[in-house]
């Protein structure tokens, strides 16, 4: 599927410039980068790519002398409010990541907008780097991840958030957790980011991204100073519908702060070619 990127809004608010581009918004919620670079960057690395990007903005921030980044837009908040997500794209579904859009619900902070203006580069690992170069800010609008839509299909995996067991004290045995299902750990995920319980939750092990197959294994879960998954933690593609038209964005579970658990628009008429090997269909 291929949206339009929303537009920014002009109605009020402060005016900034972004490379050659000024714009205006009244208490923007979102920031969103170009990614360049000399070789592919694959969806399956985008974790990483969340992590360093918040690491590229630490950097300008040190360059601009701004403070330290809020505790909110870190991974690891567990603060009330709002966190701030980091969500590297595919927006023309080739299976590269091509933008990383930054979501805080409470807004983004004046004093982060001039590093977040400047950019900056990417890497981890290998000798390759990648730039990010600003394209937009604003609030949610139309188009991209931001829907809405009453169908959304996982363009990364989504990572159960609770260990597969709980155990009950030294030297016992672990006891399997209630909530271990994995529909059930959607349902909750969603309860937790205020979302409806869907009409429809599909679960699938594979996925076609950019013409190419693709399992939740291919997916990096760790990297850059980011925790990995809980032990025995379930992963998979997983189709969400809505009774009603929900806005975006919308990303669930393990990781969801740092690109994964990212899900994306789909039209209900789009068809479903690109899963495969159903798992499980609740409803």
């Amino acid at each position: 599927m291929r949206q339009a990127v929303p537009a920014v809004g002009s109605a009020g608010g402060r005016c900034y410039t972004l490379g050659m581009m000024p714009v205006c918004s009244a208490t923007p919620t979102a920031f969103r980068w170009r990614v360049t670079g000399r070789s592919p960057l694959p969806v399956t690395q985008a974790l990483p790519v969340a992590c360093a990007a918040r690491n590229a903005l630490m950097r300008a921030m040190n360059r601009l002398g701004v403070a330290r980044l809020p505790d909110d837009f870190h991974h690891a908040f567990r603060g009330r409010g709002h966190s701030a997500y980091w969500l590297p794209e595919d927006a023309d579904g080739d299976g590269l990541i091509d933008h990383v859009l930054l979501v805080h619900l409470d807004g983004l902070p004046e004093a982060l907008i001039p590093a977040m203006a400047l950019g900056g580069e990417i890497g981890f690992g290998g000798g390759w780097s990648w730039r990010l170069a600003p394209v937009w800010m604003g609030t949610a609008g139309p188009g991209g991840l931001f829907g809405p839509a009453r169908c959304w299909i996982s363009q990364t995996p989504f990572v159960t958030p609770l260990p597969a067991d709980r155990q009950t004290g030294p030297g016992k045995p672990a006891r399997p957790r209630a909530s271990r299902a994995l529909a059930e750990q959607i349902v909750k995920a969603l309860g937790q980011a205020s979302r409806p319980v869907p009409v429809n939750i599909e679960v699938f092990t594979a996925r076609k991204i950019g013409g190419t197959l693709i399992v939740p294994a291919n997916f990096a879960f760790d990297g850059l100073g980011h925790r990995p998954p809980p032990a025995g933690a379930e992963t998979a593609f997983v189709m969400l519908r809505f009774g009603e038209a929900l806005w975006g964005p919308m990303a669930l579970g393990f990781g969801a702060q740092s690109g994964l658990g990212l899900f994306q628009p789909m039209q209900e008429s789009e068809p479903a070619k690109h899963l495969t090997a159903e798992a499980t269909a609740d409803s």
